[in-house]
């Protein structure tokens, strides 16, 4: 049929492509952290964005679980809510709360860890 239009989709391999929206810099950092209400727990950053960060420790947790980053040594004035992306034995991966005001302080405190790691 003439009328009927095919669409091919091409797609570049995942290892390709880069799909975060906020720059990933390392780090190393302990921090507090307290899972679906629970007691706070020390873990490290292992690497940080404005939107999100990977946590280092033993943690056994589901994906979909919710959690709070609490303020101390990563400079925070305010807890900074988050949800847990994927966890594995090393950790987990968190996205934070786009609706918080604290997320305004994480563009900052990922620069300074950015031009921490390029000097």
């Amino acid at each position: 049929d003439p009328g009927q239009v095919v669409l091919r989709a091409v797609r570049s391999p995942t290892h390709d492509v880069d799909r975060r929206l906020y720059r990933r810099v390392p780090a190393d950092v302990p921090v507090q952290v307290s899972l679906n209400g629970g007691p706070r727990m020390t873990m490290r950053v292992a690497d940080l964005s404005e939107g999100g960060a990977r946590l280092l420790g033993s943690v056994d947790v589901l994906p979909g679980a919710a959690g709070v980053l609490h303020p101390g040594s990563l400079g925070l004035t305010e807890p900074l809510p988050f949800g847990v992306v994927r966890a594995d034995r090393d950790g987990m991966a968190v996205r934070f709360d786009a609706a918080d005001a604290s997320r305004v302080g994480m563009r900052d405190l990922t620069a300074q860890f950015a031009t921490a790691e390029a000097a």
